[in-house]
């Protein structure tokens, strides 16, 4: 009988947490054994759920949430790497292998991980274990002609390639690469993005002028949620005396989201929170709408930010609000609305006429960590010299098959920005004329990814600055809560929840 593959990854997911388990509870030897019952049982197999992926996976999770972790673990399956099959053991070589300072550790990490592992075995070939010599080969013929060969998927190709010819590398090698790419869509479109990243790089050549004091345009877009809390956290994009202006596109409406389960805690306070989720798990979903009509309305209502509170508080005149409730917003996508708004962010601060030195954007919502070390000359000289923009997060592979790329923060020099912040008109033109290299439509991560990668730009994480979390709308005041609740119990017969709700609205309220 054939074995069912998705049988024997779930037996690998329930041995590796055993086996973490195990480490946890320091009985070593344990764990040694079930480590070396694992490994045998390791094995690849294209375009099907493979353990192979899954223990991979695994430990790319532990590389980047806990990197001590992922250190000890890495000599554990090395000194048994002899019980793995072949062709597991050489992926596994590479995605145990130690950094050696090329800067390629990173990029192979998540070609393994998230991308495809055969991507990886092309990139690897015979070889048992990863070598410098390697490493420093796949920046140029190598590496492109083995993506070339096998004729992977446009996404996956494509990204592939975003992690590796559009870093900084001598222009002649990446043209002379591309000129011996097949004919074919794929070999076009690589030969596409390595034309436009030599285009990008020869404008290193350009004299750079750097005053004293940079000119910093700080383009706030989007919906404006935790805006208040998120304000008091960026404090590290005004220090050093640089000239910050504000410019801000929002909605004129806060965004609080409709209360629900299992995500109450973002709308009440904690014991009404208990209390509705008891209630909500034995009278279903619909409970709030059906039986609380005026509590539910206060959220449906949303409230709406005063344009006068946000030029006080970012202090600037620069701000627009629209309503995304009416046309044409009310019919676009949440991801639609996000690039529009950015790129009009863009414009906003364009129409002034000033000349920035950097070009930034961030969410309203989003908050920062203190970061003494981060300044905007470094921001300035980083994005000019490798002709990047300063992301979030840098590119990776996506494990369900596209490039992807941190979406809240971006900055950089204005050449380099502007096919960032242009990405909703450079989307609309590609589809009107099905180019392709862009999504097909609008997607949160993705096009962003795909507009810096089709102009040349490489993305890089931003150096020194520390980020925080997405700060929500605040929760419904409990003495509002109180009396809303009380209104709704008063209009019709009570019923079983309505004493447990009520005794909970009068505790937060206290």
């Amino acid at each position: 009988m054939t074995p069912d593959p998705k049988n024997e990854t779930q037996a690998i997911e329930l041995a590796w947490s055993s086996f973490v388990a195990l480490i946890d509870a320091g009985h070593e030897e344990a764990a040694r054994n079930e480590l070396r019952d694992m490994l045998p049982h390791l094995h690849y197999a294209p375009a099907l759920p493979c353990t192979a992926r899954v223990f991979i996976h695994s430990l790319a999770l532990l590389a980047n949430n806990a990197p001590a972790a992922f250190e000890a673990m890495r000599a554990r399956v090395l000194d048994e790497l002899s019980l793995v099959p072949p062709d597991e053991a050489a992926l596994l070589s590479a995605m145990l292998a130690r950094d050696d300072g090329s800067g390629h550790e990173r990029a192979i990490r998540l070609l393994v991980a998230e991308a495809d592992l055969d991507l990886l075995k092309a990139v690897t070939g015979s070889v048992p274990s990863r070598s410098i010599a390697l490493l420093r080969a796949i920046d140029h013929e190598g590496f492109l002609l083995a993506l070339g060969r096998e004729g992977r998927s446009a996404a996956c190709f494509t990204a592939a390639v975003a992690l590796t010819a559009i870093d900084v590398a001598p222009a002649k090698a990446l043209r002379r690469s591309a000129a011996m790419l097949p004919a074919d869509r794929h070999g076009t479109e690589v030969r596409g993005l390595v034309a436009a990243r030599i285009t990008r790089l020869s404008m290193l050549a350009a004299p750079s002028i750097r005053p004293s004091r940079l000119k910093v345009a700080l383009c706030i877009a989007g919906q404006l949620r935790g805006w208040r809390a998120a304000l008091t956290t960026w404090q590290p994009l005004f220090q050093d005396g640089h000239q910050v202006s504000v410019f801000l596109h929002g909605w004129r409406h806060l965004g609080r989201p409709t209360p629900r389960w299992p995500q109450f805690d973002l709308s009440f306070a904690q014991a009404f929170r208990a209390a509705l989720d008891h209630g909500t798990g034995l009278a279903g979903e619909g409970l709030l709408a059906r039986d609380y009509p005026a509590i539910h309305a206060w959220f449906a209502a949303d409230e709406r930010v005063p344009e006068e509170a946000l030029r006080d508080a970012y202090r600037t005149r620069h701000v627009v609000l629209e309503d995304d409730r009416a046309p044409p917003f009310s019919a676009m996508s949440p991801a639609a609305k996000m690039y529009d708004k950015v790129e009009r962010c863009f414009d906003l601060a364009a129409s002034t006429g000033e000349a920035f030195d950097v070009l930034v954007r961030l969410r309203p919502d989003k908050a920062l960590q203190s970061s003494p070390l981060f300044n905007w000359r470094a921001v300035q000289g980083l994005s000019q010299r490798h002709q990047a923009v300063l992301a979030d997060h840098a590119p990776r592979m996506h494990m369900l098959g596209d490039l992807i790329m941190g979406d809240q923060f971006a900055c950089g020099v204005p050449e380099v920005m502007e096919p960032y912040l242009r990405t909703a008109s450079i989307t609309h033109a590609a589809n009107q004329a099905e180019r392709p290299g862009m999504p097909h439509g609008f997607y949160v991560h993705r096009n962003f990814a795909y507009a810096c990668l089709t102009a040349g730009v490489r993305v890089m994480d931003t150096p020194d600055l520390a980020f925080g979390p997405l700060h929500q709308a605040p929760q419904i005041p409990p003495t509002l809560l109180l009396t809303l609740l009380r209104q709704d119990m008063a209009a019709r017969p009570a019923n079983e929840f309505d004493a447990a709700l009520l005794l909970a609205a009068e505790q937060d309220a206290r």
